[in-house]
């Protein structure tokens, strides 16, 4: 091999596979599903009375695209006041839209909209114990943050909705807010 051109043609070629190997990129995939439990806070308003509630929410989320997801939640509220207990229970379904893109923050801002069912008992204490109880159709419609930890974790810095209901003939128009833990089914994965 007298040929320099010869000898660099058969160390190219013999090199071909080294150069068809890439680095294995990790790119990021939504979570098939996700898992939300946390705080609830309600702040009722109606016809000027305020009543300030605190319970739990859960809620269950599909995603159909990467960024929009189909939501499903459940919510168990409590308060007394004046000598009234206050029990406000909702379930509303709808969807909820990210902007997942990466950032220093690894933060994912979301907005919401959904619709359902609020049911509230207020029930005086003492003797007789009067109850009034109520069942009507409500909307949620807000948005939050959510605090990436990992891929199948997170952090529900703040969700913030208006809460609409129309319970006991008239309606009401009410802050809601939580926070919580998220746990996703999905995330990362080698391509």
């Amino acid at each position: 091999m007298k040929n320099p051109l010869s000898v660099i043609a058969i160390l190219l070629f013999a090199a071909t596979p080294a150069f068809a190997q890439g680095p294995v990129s990790v790119r990021s995939k939504p979570p098939v599903a996700e898992l939300f439990g946390g705080f609830s806070y309600a702040r009722l308003n109606d016809s000027g009375t305020t009543t300030n509630t605190k319970g739990i929410v859960g809620s269950f989320a599909w995603n159909a695209k990467p960024w929009l997801q189909i939501v499903a939640d459940s919510s168990y509220n409590v308060s007394s006041y004046s000598g009234m207990n206050v029990t406000l229970y909702g379930n509303h379904y709808g969807a909820r839209v990210f902007y997942r893109e990466r950032n220093k923050w690894r933060a994912s801002p979301f907005a919401e909209m959904l619709v359902g069912g609020s049911h509230v008992n207020n029930t005086v204490t003492g003797t007789g114990g009067l109850q009034y109880t109520d069942l009507s159709f409500s909307i949620k419609a807000g948005g939050g943050v959510d605090f990436n930890l990992t891929p199948h974790f997170a952090i529900r810095v703040i969700d913030a909705d208006y809460y609409r209901t129309s319970l006991f003939g008239g309606h009401q128009n009410n802050i809601w807010l939580s926070t919580g833990f998220v746990v996703r089914l999905g995330g990362a994965r080698p391509e």
